[in-house]
């Protein structure tokens, strides 16, 4: 009985979390972000790199953070 209780509250505590983490992140928001980190991307050449490289620099803005 206990086990179930503890079960139940994990489930609601992770989609509690994963409710509050969800945003309205825009892709807009994303280039934006990227053109202002100072990586040498300005709002001219951004739209020249690959989805790759573009996934890649987000992934180490996070990291940097």
């Amino acid at each position: 009985m206990q086990m179930r209780l503890n079960r139940e509250r994990v489930r609601k505590a992770k989609a509690k979390k994963a409710a509050a983490e969800k945003s309205d992140l825009k892709f807009s928001d994303l280039i934006g972000s990227i053109t202002i980190n100072d990586c040498g991307l300005s709002m001219a050449n951004i739209y020249n790199i690959t989805y790759y490289a573009f996934q890649d620099q987000l992934k180490r803005m996070g990291w940097r953070d």
